[in-house]
């Protein structure tokens, strides 16, 4: 092969070459030449950036402004109210006064009574029926005569004598309420049943009160404030069986609160 030919093939080989490494740079170059480009536009970005923060912190709008406060002049806020929209003490109390009178007005009605006296018990002086009493004493008559009747005071047959201990401790739980109860007075009501004669059964049913009341006296309860009553057979609990050991009982009705 000639020198000539050689010098060709060398020369078309570099031009291969060259291509190659040009082609193979290629994109590295207009990368950094994106970037080259970009640069100078963020910097010139940011300083116009600067420049327009500092013109919002050199300028104050003129809302915010302080004001200016010359002699002999008050300043009067934006948002400060005048007399006349402030409602007086007196508009107030008047607007109560009025709630109060229509509240006055509002009559209820009547509620019908929890519990009713029987019309032949005896009522004196200030003692008063335990229907015109207020609701929760009506209510404490009922719990009173709820126990009395899981718990009667039972006497001795014939005799006024309390006929044993778990009676005394029925008594003894009345106490109890009456001295939680200071303002209320109690009618310490005796009965009986048919059996024997009424005047009998009348003395009978006082006596049997009245041992009651001994006891009641003794555990501490002052006498004004418990009275005896005997009502014979005239009261019968169970009247379908007048007989029934039922109606021999004695009853703690309140009279007073």
């Amino acid at each position: 092969m000639s020198s000539e030919r050689k010098v060709i093939i060398l020369f078309l080989l570099l031009i291969v070459f060259i291509v190659g490494c040009v082609y193979n740079h290629l994109p590295e170059m207009m990368k950094k030449q994106q970037e080259l480009q970009s640069e100078p536009k963020q910097e010139v970005l940011s300083d116009n950036n600067k420049e327009q923060e500092q013109i919002l912190v050199d300028e104050k709008p003129k809302d915010l402004e302080e004001p200016v406060i010359h002699q002999d002049e008050t300043l009067v806020e934006p948002n400060e109210t005048t007399k006349e929209d402030t409602p007086t003490v007196e508009d107030t109390t008047v607007e109560t006064q009025d709630v109060v009178e229509k509240e006055e007005e509002i009559i209820e009605e009547p509620k019908e009574p929890l519990i009713k006296t029987h019309k032949d018990y005896i009522r004196e002086g200030n003692e008063k029926r335990i229907e015109e009493l207020s609701f929760p004493t009506q209510e404490l008559q009922l719990q009173i005569n709820e126990y009395i009747d899981n718990n009667p005071i039972s006497f001795k047959r014939g005799k006024y004598t309390i006929a044993n201990n778990k009676s005394v401790d029925s008594i003894k739980e009345i106490v109890r309420i009456l001295k939680e109860n200071p303002n209320i007075k109690l009618e310490i009501a005796g009965h009986t049943d048919a059996a024997g004669s009424k005047d009998v059964n009348l003395i009978f049913s006082l006596e049997r009160a009245k041992t009651v009341v001994k006891v009641m006296e003794n555990l501490g309860i002052d006498e004004n404030r418990i009275k005896a009553r005997g009502y014979g057979e005239g009261i019968p609990k169970n009247a379908q069986n007048v007989y029934s050991p039922e109606n021999r009982r004695v009853e703690f009705n309140i009279v007073e609160e």
